[in-house]
């Protein structure tokens, strides 16, 4: 929890055979021969997971030219994929294959180290069950969570955010698994209708926000963007930002605002990778923040 000691190499950790007692008495049961034979050597040593069991490969977030490789809780075995991946990234800028869900960007800041040893146990305690459709794990709520809980709302996950998926006809509703639809898929059909010809309610904690000012924030989001740049006050529109390579970085809403600020708003889960993108290509005494 204080960090990794710089000298770390490959030291182990204490014995600790209680705590794998049972596992052991299954191994003695299957293969008798194991009681006899004893226990020589112990190794325990740490193994590196993630809040989603996956690891970080790739630029580190805020950092110039600054790459990791960790998390990779088989070493060996995926030590030389995710190696060649990440000379690409350097070498290239990135990869031949989407490497998102690698991607150390991908956790926001709410990825503290309290959170991370807890998920990261949480993760190793199921790696080897059988999972199950939903099994959500959110990270963080709104002021609206509870109002919407209250109303029926079956909640999803976006970037750690607990967001609304549906609401529940009755209390008691329960969506089966299955291969094919479920009654979902009517509530969610009725959803969309009531929206296109009605009104709807939705929080936005999927989306990040982030605010530029400035006289020459459209000429950047111009240089920047393939999509033509609104610059009309109250007005927005879609934006794509392309990789050197002409594959797409990012998809952004562009609003203008009254009094010149202008909005950037893409998915929640992009706020750090789309942050360290802007950041590289301002000049050295320009800023973005975030105001998500």
């Amino acid at each position: 929890m204080d960090g990794i000691d710089p000298k770390f190499v490959n030291a182990l950790c204490p014995d600790d055979l209680d705590r794998v007692t049972d596992v052991l008495e299954d191994a003695f049961t299957r293969m008798p021969a194991l009681m006899e034979t004893g226990i020589r050597n112990v190794v325990n040593g740490p193994i590196t997971y993630t809040i989603g069991g996956a690891p970080l490969v790739g630029p580190i977030p805020g950092k110039r030219n600054a790459f990791c490789i960790v998390g990779l809780r088989a070493g060996l075995g995926e030590g030389g994929g995710h190696g060649w991946v990440l000379a690409q990234m350097i070498v290239h800028g990135e990869a031949c294959h989407d490497s998102w869900c690698i991607d150390p960007r991908r956790f926001g800041h709410h990825a503290n180290v309290e959170l991370t040893a807890l998920k990261a146990v949480e993760d190793y305690q199921n790696e080897f069950r059988f999972h199950f459709p939903h099994e959500h794990r959110p990270a963080k709520t709104t002021p609206l969570t509870p109002l919407l809980a209250a109303e029926g709302g079956e909640f999803t996950v976006v970037n750690d955010w607990k967001r609304v998926d549906y609401i529940k006809p009755t209390p008691d509703f329960t969506e089966p698994h299955s291969f094919h639809f479920t009654a979902v898929r009517d509530l969610v059909t009725a959803e969309v209708a009531t929206v296109q010809t009605a009104v709807g309610l939705a929080e936005v904690n999927g989306f990040t926000r982030f605010e530029m000012t400035g006289r020459d924030v459209h000429a950047f989001l111009d240089r920047m963007s393939c999509s033509r740049i609104p610059r009309k006050p109250g007005c927005l529109g879609l934006a794509y930002f392309l990789t050197e390579q002409g594959c797409v970085k990012s998809e952004a809403t562009i609003a203008n605002l009254a009094d010149g600020r202008v909005w950037y708003g893409a998915a929640a889960a992009a706020q750090r990778h789309d942050m360290d993108w802007l950041q590289q290509h301002l000049a050295p005494t320009r800023t973005c923040r975030s105001v998500t």
